[in-house]
């Protein structure tokens, strides 16, 4: 991600996934395309043990009232049941009605 589309807006993201939604949505007035090259490697590296280290990582930073939530959805990803972390994203940019998304 920093290698390519933060690059181009400032910055060097750090995983947190409001930044990516606000790092997607710069600039508000454009449209574009978001290329994902080799999409077939970042689904299988974006899957449930993807989404429970990331949960593990966000266990230590969100907020008290957070927390519980967060370890439902890492007991889940665990079992290797709800979103990947690949279906996250994915919600994200569909969220930003300016960003086309192309798989390569």
């Amino acid at each position: 991600m920093n290698r390519g589309f933060v690059r181009h807006v400032g910055g060097e993201w750090h995983g947190n996934l409001d930044a990516f939604n606000d790092y997607l949505s710069w600039p508000s007035e454009n449209e574009y395309q978001l290329k994902i090259v080799d999409w077939a490697s970042c689904t299988a590296a974006l899957g449930h043990d993807a989404m429970a280290n990331w949960l593990r990582h966000n266990l230590e930073r969100c907020h008290p009232s957070n927390v519980a939530e967060v370890r439902r959805e890492l007991a889940r990803a665990e079992r290797g049941q709800g979103k990947t972390l690949l279906a996250r994203f994915r919600e994200i940019i569909a969220g930003n009605r300016n960003v086309h998304l192309v798989l390569a």
